[in-house]
């Protein structure tokens, strides 16, 4: 059996670079997790213009041609304006959270008096709060979100690495849980 602590390790120096970058150096982080997701918004663009001409599908024609286009639209946006698209990707994200954490909230409210929960109460209105926060202050939750995500991915980058030193150190280890026993 194959030891993966080097996957683990690879995620954590991943994780760890990137939070680190979203940290020291915001604006270089964003510019190349747009450049990432402009390639990405491209390449998946071009491959459901391609899915239109195959055999089996499992969408139909004309959604693929609309997300082919779109995709394909949003990429190259994103690809030649970095900096415009830097302003206002974070803001429609933003706002789109904020409608998600309002309908998550209004669907938890109706949970809450239908099963009178106080409980689910108090988090639909949290979640309702938050929503309606992000709705009003979508600017301000731009700019404070990068750093909050700059230590969560160090944070789990510094967690991942103590895994993999202990996925290495069980794998160096006879007799460890996970390990095959010699046959006698």
């Amino acid at each position: 059996m194959t030891s993966t602590w080097w996957i683990v390790l690879l995620e954590s120096i991943v994780a760890l670079g990137f939070g680190l970058l979203l940290l020291f150096s915001p604006i270089k982080a964003a510019l190349l997790l747009l450049q990432f997701i402009g390639i990405y918004w491209l390449i998946s663009g071009i491959f459901a213009i391609f899915e239109i001409f195959a055999a089996k599908r499992t969408v139909a024609r004309g959604w693929l041609l609309l997300y082919g286009i779109s995709g394909i639209l949003a990429g190259l946006v994103v690809w030649r304006h970095p900096l415009i698209s830097m302003i206002l990707l974070p803001r429609v994200l933003i706002i789109l959270l904020g409608i998600v954490g309002i309908l998550m909230g209004l669907v938890a409210l109706i949970q809450g008096v239908s099963g009178r929960s106080r409980w689910r109460l108090v988090l639909a209105l949290l979640n309702i709060l938050i929503g309606i926060f992000l709705l009003t202050h979508p600017l301000t939750m731009a700019l404070v979100l990068p750093p909050l995500i700059g230590i969560a991915a160090t944070i789990a980058g510094l967690l991942l690495l103590m895994a993999a030193l202990r996925m290495r150190h069980r794998k160096n280890v006879p007799g460890a849980p996970g390990q095959a026993r010699p046959v006698s």
